[in-house]
């Protein structure tokens, strides 16, 4: 009875299960692709670390996502639960509302995420870094400048107008593992590493997402999933009292 109960608790969650022959870049892009396709919506808890205006801040995370351009995410002080940051996109624009001080900013997206946690995520696409997805499509094929198979990994380089991309993934479940980005110079701009995989519903997705970037860090460690489970608009709402403080980019 109890090992029954058990199963059935873990059939929507199981073990990434190996991509099989992995020859080239196509191939391995068309792997990743098929593994978030069928993701139309998201509901995520998570421990995040982050800093918010230069503080440090440990809390708990709620984020909702709506393929492929709606995000929410609502993030509150797990010891003396008070709210410290909430933020809605559209993925060009967002608006954070920071509940301590009773001040919200908005703007581009790359822009006032760099404002207020001091890291730029743009080069691996903001929605891409939050919710662990591996950023690379059929559009990067023609930048692909090297492929490199080895007995554990599989090695890509990518080279791009902005940056230069060195992804490093698993060789037996194709999962990215760290990827780096270079400014044209050589200088090394950030790096994200994603491990602890999951198989969820069909989607598969790293249980823990770090970012690294100078003196900046945003590490995202998640508790639950919810996949493709439909929830109401009022979710992407964000309540704000009537006396909010606008805060510009510059202040």
């Amino acid at each position: 009875m109890i090992c029954l109960a058990a199963s059935s608790c873990s059939v929507a969650t199981l073990r990434v299960p190996p991509a099989g022959p992995v020859p080239n870049a196509s191939r391995l892009i068309q792997i990743i692709q098929a593994r978030t396709d069928s993701l139309t919506e998201m509901r995520v808890r998570a421990r995040i670390h982050l800093r918010i205006e230069g503080v440090k801040q440990k809390g708990a995370a709620v984020i909702f996502y709506r393929a492929p351009d709606q995000l929410k995410i609502d993030i509150h002080d797990t010891l003396l639960n008070i709210g410290i940051m909430s933020a809605k996109s559209d993925r060009d624009s967002i608006r954070i509302y920071l509940p301590r001080d009773n001040r919200f900013i908005e703007g581009n997206i790359e822009e006032t995420l760099f404002a207020v946690t001091g890291v730029n995520l743009s080069p691996f696409d903001p929605f891409s870094a939050i919710m662990g997805f591996p950023n690379l499509s059929p559009a990067d094929l023609p930048r692909v400048t090297e492929f490199t198979r080895h007995t554990d990994s599989l090695f890509v380089k990518i080279m791009a107008p902005l940056w230069t991309r060195h992804m490093w993934f698993d060789a037996k479940s194709a999962t990215l593992l760290k990827e780096q980005i270079y400014a044209p110079g050589g200088t090394l701009v950030t790096q994200r590493t994603m491990s602890d995989y999951e198989h969820v519903d069909g989607v598969i997705l790293p249980r823990k997402i770090e970012i690294f970037q100078s003196d900046g860090r945003i590490e995202i460690r998640v508790i639950e999933r919810r996949i493709n489970t439909p929830f109401p608009d009022e979710r992407f709402e964000m309540k704000m009292p009537n006396n909010v403080v606008p805060l510009g980019l510059d202040g």
